[in-house]
């Protein structure tokens, strides 16, 4: 490691750190490595009304894909949930109409 390298606790998440790491990139440059890391898995929640269903869950995880099932059998069985997710602060939330059948939802990477 090079003399700047550091890493953080993220003051917004306390589960998350940042790590800046300098590192030699060939004979007489150096690169600098920024990554995030996460030490818990981030956590779907659902709240409901009678005519919709609103799922959330932390910023930070952004890059996860929320997926929808009706069948918790089949493997191959999720799908992208259509909806457009919204960022307000630190969550990322979709609300989609209550549906009438029951569905499973998870975050996927």
């Amino acid at each position: 490691m090079g003399d700047y390298s550091t890493t953080s606790v993220d003051p917004s998440d306390p589960t998350v750190f940042w790590t800046i790491q300098m590192y030699p990139s060939g004979a007489t440059d150096w690169s600098t490595q920024i990554s995030e890391i996460w030490t818990a898995l981030p956590r779907l929640s659902i709240t409901s009304t009678r005519t919709n269903v609103t799922l959330f869950w932390p910023a930070y995880a952004a890059a996860f894909q929320l997926q929808v099932s009706t069948n918790l059998a089949a493997a191959n069985s999720w799908s992208a949930v259509a909806q457009t997710a919204s960022t307000n602060s630190n969550q990322i939330s979709v609300t989609i109409p209550t549906p009438a059948a029951r569905q499973f939802f998870r975050l996927r990477q």
